[in-house]
C-alpha cells in the first residue's frame, strides 16, 4: 500500500491460479449495500436489459499470471504484547474472513472463506527496526512455531504483523511510512520455501487514528495476500491487461487488486455492524466489466462515467520494450474528434464531463491541444472532442476523461494517444 501523502494529492481533485467462482445468491455487505451476484463465467450480469450502461466501459481487468493463490486462507494476526490495540485487531481478524466485505473482494478470484488465529510477541518492541530485520523476525519465528506460541506455517498460511506505534520501521535507512504504510511479501527458511505475510505500520497513521488506519491497511493487504500471496516467485493476480496499458500508467503500476482503488476518494469506508471496522474497497473485474463502480464493495447509489469510444490498436515504447494496446492515433501537427460515451449503471442526473491530459489530477507539460464543445451529459450522451498532437512521445500521451457531479466521488477513465 502506498505512502497516503500521495493518495492524499491524488484525492484533492476528488497492493496455483484460481478460476472465478460464482455466488449462489446476492449478498448484501456490511453497509447494507448489494453486491453484485456473479454468473457462472464470473461476470456480472448487465442491469435493465442493456439500458444501463449505454455503452460497454473501456475497463481493464486485473489479470492472473497463473501462480497460486490463497483459497482458503488462514489469517494470523500477530500483535505484541505492548500493543493497546491488540484486542481490537485480533477482532478484526477474526471477523473479515466470514464477512460480506470478504466475499465481495476476494470470490470471483477463487478466495473463500478465511479462519483465523492468533500470535503474540512476548518482548518489549524495540524503537526502531528495520524491514529485513522484520522479514528475518517472522521467518525465524514461523520456522519455531508451533513451539513459540505461533500457528504452524502451511499453504494457506498468512501472517498479518501489526507494527506497534512504539516501534519505527525503517528501510534503505529511513522512515518507511516514505514509501509504504503496509505491504505484504513472502520469505523463506532452509526447510520452509514460502512464508507469506503482510505487514502494517501502525506509526504511519498521520492524523487518523490507529484502529481505523491499521484495518483499513490490513484490509488492502489481506486481500492481496490472498489474491497474490508469492508476490516475490510465482505471480497470480496482478497487473491490467495490455489492451489497457493507460490505467497501468495512470495507476502508477500499482497494479494488484486493492492497489487498482487506492486512488480513488471512495476506496476507504466504514463498514456497519455486525464488523464494524473501516475498511478499503478493491477492483472487481466483474464489475468493471458490468459498468459499475469497479471498487467492491461498491458504493450505494448510481455509478456514473465516461468512455472512449472507437479506440485504435496502438503501440507505445517502454523501458520494457514495445507494448500493443488501445488507444488513439494521432501523428505530430494532426488534428483528430474522437467521441466520448457518458454511462451510469442507474438512472442518474447528468454530470460534467471534461478530457485533459494527463491523470486528471496534476498537469503536466503540454503534448496535445484538446476542445470539446459540449462538457455534461447522462447516460447514452456522446460528446465530440478535438483532439490536436503538438509533441511526440515514444510511451504514448496519457489523457483522461474526468467525470463530476456534486457532492459525489470524481471519476476517472485514461486512454493514450499515440503519436507516432
Amino acid at each position: 500500500m502506498e505512502n497516503r501523502a500521495l493518495i492524499a494529492a491524488l484525492l484533492l481533485v476528488g497492493c496455483g491460479g484460481g478460476a472465478d467462482t460464482s455466488q449462489d445468491a446476492a449478498a448484501t455487505d456490511d453497509a447494507g449495500v448489494d453486491v453484485a451476484t456473479f454468473d457462472a463465467a464470473g461476470d456480472a450480469p448487465s442491469p435493465d436489459a442493456g439500458t444501463y450502461p449505454a455503452f460497454a466501459p473501456e475497463m481493464p481487468k486485473v489479470v492472473n499470471g497463473g501462480g497460486a493463490i490463497l483459497s482458503a486462507p488462514k489469517i494470523v494476526t500477530v500483535t505484541w504484547n505492548a500493543d493497546p490495540n491488540q484486542a481490537t485487531l485480533e477482532s478484526f481478524g477474526d471477523g473479515i474472513g466470514a464477512s460480506a466485505y470478504w466475499t465481495a473482494t476476494t470470490s470471483e478470484y477463487g478466495i473463500g472463506a478465511a479462519t483465523s488465529l492468533h500470535a503474540h510477541v512476548a518482548t518489549a518492541p524495540p524503537s526502531t527496526m528495520t524491514d529485513d530485520a522484520l522479514d528475518t523476525f517472522i521467518a525465524d519465528e514461523v520456522a519455531a512455531a508451533p513451539g513459540n506460541g505461533w500457528p504452524a506455517n502451511d499453504p494457506q498460511t498468512v501472517y498479518v504483523v501489526y507494527v506497534p506505534e512504539a516501534m519505527e520501521l525503517t528501510a534503505s535507512g529511513q522512515n518507511d511510512c516514505n514509501n509504504e504504510e503496509g505491504y505484504h511479501d513472502e520469505t523463506q527458511t532452509q526447510s520452509i520455501s514460502h512464508i507469506v505475510y503482510a505487514v502494517i505500520n501502525e506509526g504511519c497513521r498521520d492524523a487518523q487514528d490507529v484502529v481505523s488506519f491499521s484495518t483499513e491497511t490490513a484490509s488492502h493487504e489481506m486481500v492481496e495476500s490472498a489474491t497474490d500471496p508469492h508476490a516475490e516467485t510465482d505471480l497470480a493476480w496482478g497487473g491490467f491487461d495490455e489492451d489497457h496499458y493507460a490505467w497501468e500508467q495512470w495507476n502508477q503500476k500499482q497494479d494488484e487488486l486493492a492497489d487498482a482503488c487506492e486512488y480513488f476518494a471512495e476506496a476507504n469506508y466504514e463498514s456497519a455492524a455486525p464488523f464494524d471496522f473501516w475498511l478499503q474497497r478493491s477492483w472487481s473485474n466483474a464489475g468493471a466489466a458490468a459498468g459499475h463502480d469497479p471498487c467492491y464493495p461498491a458504493p450505494a447509489g448510481a455509478y456514473y462515467n465516461a468512455t472512449p469510444l472507437g479506440l485504435d490498436a496502438i503501440d507505445v515504447t517502454t523501458k520494457n520494450g514495445t507494448i500493443a494496446t488501445k488507444g488513439y492515433s494521432i501523428g505530430v501537427g494532426t488534428k483528430r474528434t474522437i467521441q466520448v460515451g457518458l454511462y451510469s449503471d442507474a438512472p442518474h442526473a447528468a454530470w460534467t464531463v471534461s478530457v485533459v491530459e494527463g491523470d486528471g489530477t496534476t498537469t503536466p507539460s503540454p503534448h496535445l491541444t484538446i476542445a470539446q464543445q459540449t462538457t455534461s451529459g447522462e447516460n447514452g450522451d456522446v460528446i465530440d472532442v478535438d483532439i490536436t498532437t503538438n509533441v511526440t512521445k515514444a510511451s504514448g500521451v496519457l489523457a483522461t476523461i474526468v467525470s463530476t457531479a456534486s457532492g459525489e466521488p470524481t471519476h476517472y477513465m485514461p486512454f493514450l494517444v499515440a503519436t507516432e
